[in-house]
């Protein structure tokens, strides 16, 4: 019975040691706050104050994978004499969608994922799980659905132009769409 009163009261002294009277700062090793954004750095290696937005800190990781995997299995590097030097690639980054690109969105590591998944289980699903944190980060939906309605609007257009009855100019309202693709 006595051990039961010692018991809350290591307690209580342990969860009361964590608290701090004055404001919490994020990078304070005893901070409440601290646990989300350490996680994600440890699981990710993202932090938010040196890397930026990550839907960009994201693209710039898989580019480099990229860049690391054509090097070494395709031996393609710039500084071999003996090599035709390839095409600069394009440094603007994409939607961030997966249509109508869903290599982009997918990358190198949800094949690793997939692999996992198909190993577990028999079925090979693959997960971007970067790309899934970048979009539900800040700006991640918005290029999401930006994505699939620029992907969607050409066959959107085709359909109002081909159905009896319907006009593009009529409907470009309900749809949202405001110019025909390719104008």
């Amino acid at each position: 019975m006595k051990s039961i009163p010692l018991l809350i009261a290591a307690a209580s002294a342990a969860l009361l040691a964590g608290c701090s009277s004055g404001p919490s700062k994020q990078h304070e090793h005893w901070s409440a706050n601290s646990v989300g954004p350490r996680v994600g750095y440890y699981l990710t290696g993202y932090d938010s104050e040196v890397d930026g937005e990550y839907v960009e800190y994201q693209w710039r990781k898989k580019q480099s994978i990229r860049r690391t995997l054509r090097r070494h299995l395709l031996n393609d590097n710039p500084e071999n004499p003996f090599t035709m030097p390839a095409e600069a690639p394009n440094t603007s980054r994409p939607l961030h969608s997966p249509l109508p690109n869903p290599f982009n969105y997918f990358g190198v590591e949800a094949l690793v994922f997939g692999g996992i998944t198909y190993a577990a289980g028999g079925t090979f699903i693959p997960i971007p799980v970067d790309s899934l944190i970048a979009t539900f980060s800040p700006g991640g939906g918005r290029e999401f659905v930006e994505g699939i309605q620029e992907t969607a609007e050409p066959a959107g257009i085709l359909l109002l132009t081909v159905l009896p009855g319907e006009s593009y100019e009529t409907d470009a309202v309900i749809t949202g769409w405001s110019t025909p693709a390719g104008h």
